[in-house]
């Protein structure tokens, strides 16, 4: 277990929480780590649909350009390394034949659709190539 960074506010935004935190902010009566990371795994595939839609939208749309032009499409490579940073972490769990082993297959995936629009992409030099993600 991971213990939570000191608060300073009620509003702070990316602490890590305990399991016990969690179900307390929630108000939850027990908490189910399968269904967090499902719901996190969920929300891979979801970065890919964004991904792919924001780069066609760009691709077609003169307004969404910017005096750059190269910075709206490094949206994929954003969503690259955090979907990357999201598979290092599923990849140090000890997962078993289950509902979020079968999802985390599907992770493995959508880290390679990804990976290739942005090798698209940085062929057509239409993407910037430093971007961090902490």
């Amino acid at each position: 277990m991971v213990s939570s960074a000191p608060k300073s506010s009620d509003h702070d935004v990316g602490i890590i929480m305990t399991p016990e935190e969690i179900q307390k902010v929630l108000e939850l009566d027990t908490f189910d780590y399968s269904d967090y990371l499902i719901a996190l795994l969920r929300l891979t595939e979801t970065m890919v649909e964004f991904t792919t839609n924001s780069i066609i939208r760009i691709s077609i749309s003169e307004g969404l350009k910017t005096p750059a032009g190269k910075i709206p499409y490094s949206v994929s490579l954003l969503n690259l390394k955090l979907l990357t940073k999201l598979q290092n972490g599923f990849q140090m769990l000890d997962l078993k034949n289950d509902n979020v082993r079968r999802k985390y297959d599907g992770l493995k995936y959508n880290v390679k659709k990804v990976n290739g629009v942005v090798y698209d992409l940085s062929l057509r030099k239409l993407i910037v190539k430093d971007i961090d993600v902490v």
